[in-house]
């Protein structure tokens, strides 16, 4: 008959299993049996045992037959992180966490390190931020090919020229032979900076076109809240006095409320039924009253368009569109890349004593 692929892969594994259930008891149980049956008796003792472990392992391999064998390279003794073929030397690590370290420079060194944030120190945060910068710019140079990006002759000079620069600082503070570091480390950091800055732009180059005008804009508003329990009459009969031009916080006031005066609103800040009224507005006009599960609100509108404000959520937006959009292309390519970074070395280093 005709076999289906379930048989034949049954068939080749029940003859792997008889292969090594022969040869397995012969070798656990007659010690001399390699030597007789494939040595013809040559088998140094020496030998024996690594002979044996070799045929083991390989008997194993045979028996599990869909076993995949990966055989990896250390990193190298100068390597801090390699992420497929880009790596990241200790010397380039190094100069970021000292970089880093200038940014927080303090007169009270001593004190400012050891200090707070969160659950840890500003050290450890520091260097866990420039753990996660060096995963970063790394991962960008091999995104940066499926991009298509390329690193220009202009901005390798630069790269080299602020490499020169930053060297210079920081040999008149840090004895940087101490950790091997070469002019090759640095301009390194700048072009993996410079690397890590063309992809991030690149996956969001297309970022305004999903912000609309509507959810950057920004409105100046007084407004008034009036517990459930007080009744719907209350706020009509206020609401009422406001548009015969009474003044907002005054009528408040006269009924024991205190006004949110002169209060810069943008999108997602206040309940839906709030914001949608409030939106509506023109300049000097009184909403109708806003009903909440919890009470009533009524709306003045100040200014129906802040152009500063609107400008700084657009910014705002942009910036936070452009985060998310790279974490989002980040772990997508950290989920598959082979990344393996030097624990030991990294644990060596000590931000407060790094000189």
């Amino acid at each position: 008959g005709i076999f289906k692929k379930r048989d034949i892969f049954l068939l080749f594994f029940c003859c792997r299993f008889r292969i090594v259930s022969w040869i397995l008891p012969k070798i656990l149980h007659d010690k001399k049996f390699m030597d007789r049956r494939f040595c013809q008796g040559k088998l140094s003792a020496g030998f024996r045992k690594p002979v044996l472990i070799l045929v083991l392992v390989l008997a194993l391999i045979v028996l599990c037959g869909c076993a995949e064998i990966k055989i990896t390279h250390p990193l190298g003794k100068q390597i801090m992180l390699e992420i497929d073929d880009a790596q990241c030397t200790i010397g380039t690590a190094v100069l970021r966490l000292m970089e880093a370290k200038e940014e927080y420079k303090s007169s009270e060194d001593d004190v400012l390190w050891i200090r707070t944030i969160g659950d840890t120190t500003l050290a450890d945060y520091v260097k866990n931020t420039v753990k996660e910068e060096i995963f970063r710019y790394t991962a960008a140079q091999v995104m940066a090919r499926d991009l298509t990006i390329f690193i220009t002759d202009e901005e390798r000079s630069k790269a080299e020229q602020d490499a020169r620069n930053l060297l210079d600082y920081l040999e008149t503070r840090y004895n940087l032979s101490h950790y091997n570091i070469s002019s090759k480390d640095a301009v390194d950091l700048f072009l993996k900076r410079t690397y890590y800055n063309k992809v991030y732009e690149k996956l969001s180059e297309n970022i305004l076109m999903e912000i609309s005008e509507s959810e950057i804009k920004a409105i100046e508003i007084d407004y008034v809240f009036i517990p459930a329990e007080d009744g719907i009459e209350v706020a009509e009969r206020m609401r009422n006095e406001l548009r015969g031009g009474a003044e907002f916080a005054a009528v408040c006031a006269d009924y024991g409320y205190e006004a949110v005066l002169n209060q810069t609103m943008k999108k997602g800040t206040m309940p839906a039924a709030f914001e949608t009224k409030a939106y509506a507005l023109r300049d000097n006009e009184i909403s109708e009253i806003v009903e909440t599960r919890d009470g009533y609100y009524i709306i003045y509108c100040l200014e129906d368009y802040k152009v500063a404000e609107s400008l700084a959520n657009k910014n705002m937006m942009i910036s936070d569109g452009k985060r998310t959009r790279f974490q989002q292309a980040y772990e997508t390519f950290a989920a598959t890349a082979k990344m393996r970074f030097n624990d030991a070395e990294w644990d060596k280093l000590d931000i407060i004593s790094m000189e």
